[in-house]
């Protein structure tokens, strides 16, 4: 690791371990920038990998459920979202993309009450955009951001249902 990588690392961790050391009137707080991550599903448990330039770090939020995150000399974060309720033997994109054939044919379906095509096409989109998001690994989607400086950074998963199943929908701003 280099030079820069290793003070980095060390301004992360020292971060991270002294969330509010006080130093007279001047704290962590005043340097350190925020990333407040929230599950906001009602239902499901999110298993969040938070991905920084200097480290990873793996917590599960109960619906409802929300996580700090406080860094030193960081500039972007990734939230990925690992999926729950799939198949062992089906992918997480194998089940959306099931999703999103049945949708379809729902939303085309001419004889179809007007509210059923508009709830289809809504979950289309949403079942749309969590494939775009999907991992090599086909189980996590991911979502990125630039970390605001001098406020806090907010990252939601929700879970929602869509056609029986479910997807989960990311905001990273």
């Amino acid at each position: 690791m280099s030079t820069v990588g290793l003070l980095l690392a060390f301004g992360l961790s020292t971060g991270l371990m002294a969330q509010s050391c006080d130093i007279g009137d001047f704290t962590i707080d005043d340097i350190s920038e925020r990333v407040v991550v929230t599950n906001a599903s009602t239902t499901e448990e999110a298993p969040v990998l938070m991905t920084f330039d200097g480290g990873r770090f793996e917590v599960n939020l109960p619906p409802g459920g929300s996580r700090t995150f406080r860094t030193l000399g960081t500039v972007r974060y990734s939230m990925t979202v690992y999926a729950t309720g799939t198949l062992p033997e089906q992918s997480y994109r194998q089940s959306l993309q099931d999703l999103r054939s049945q949708l379809q044919d729902l939303s085309l379906t001419p004889e179809a009450p007007p509210a059923a095509i508009s709830d289809a096409l809504t979950n289309l989109y949403l079942v749309q955009t969590a494939l775009a998001e999907l991992h090599g690994d086909n189980y996590s989607q991911t979502c990125s951001n630039k970390i605001g400086t001098g406020t806090e950074s907010q990252a939601t998963a929700t879970w929602t249902e869509a056609g029986g199943s479910g997807v989960w929908v990311l905001s990273c701003g």
